[in-house]
């Protein structure tokens, strides 16, 4: 299976860290964000800001299973990527998606019925 794990960029090395169990589970990834450079501000980087967010939708859209990770800190590309997901499993029927807690109150996204909340990233079925 593909995954997609979306969260702040300051999150990388938890997302990197949870790459490395998707592949030792045998799934690989359909897109890695983590090996982005920082490129903010982003109109001073406009080739590259394109280029990373049409990896990033397109990634969103191609996975399996696609988890977002809830972070108290606010995030924008997470939640586009989370609506590329679901726009994609409302038309395709995947990605399956898991939104990670504890800070679901964050987006009413979190709270779409195509969406799995878990507590952990050890809840993911895929994972198990």
């Amino acid at each position: 299976m593909k995954f997609y794990v979306a969260a702040p960029f300051s999150e990388k090395e938890r997302v990197r860290e949870i790459h490395t169990l998707i592949k030792r589970k045998g799934h690989s990834l359909s897109s890695d964000w983590t090996l982005h450079k920082p490129i903010k501000p982003y109109d001073q980087n406009a080739e590259t800001s394109k280029e990373y967010s049409e990896e990033d939708v397109k990634g969103a859209m191609d996975c399996d299973v696609f988890i977002i990770l809830t972070s108290e800190n606010k995030t924008t590309g997470s939640y586009l990527e989370l609506g590329a997901a679901i726009s994609s499993s409302l038309i395709r029927e995947k990605p399956k998606i898991y939104c990670v807690g504890p800070h679901f109150a964050v987006s009413m996204m979190n709270y779409h019925p195509r969406i799995i909340r878990v507590h952990s990233i050890s809840d993911i079925e895929e994972l198990r």
